[in-house]
């Protein structure tokens, strides 16, 4: 059997293992697919990329023309 939320291959005999073992999701049904917005690591890259952005813009109002060239 497949996983509806990422298309790992759960073994269907295998009862230790209710849920996806690489995303949680309940294999068994289809309307436990997880929200994409829920995904706590995309919320963390999300917040990185933000942590970037912001001391990129703090360097360049602070930092004189010449430096940011060079």
């Amino acid at each position: 059997m497949t996983c509806p939320e990422c298309g790992f291959d759960v073994d269907e005999l295998n009862e230790s293992q209710p849920v996806c073992p690489r995303c949680g999701a309940d294999p068994y049904d289809p309307n436990s697919a997880s929200d994409p917005l829920d995904d706590p690591i995309a919320d963390a890259l999300a917040e990185l990329g933000d942590m970037h952005r912001e001391e990129a813009e703090r360097k360049l109002h602070e930092e004189p023309a010449s430096k940011l060239i060079n």
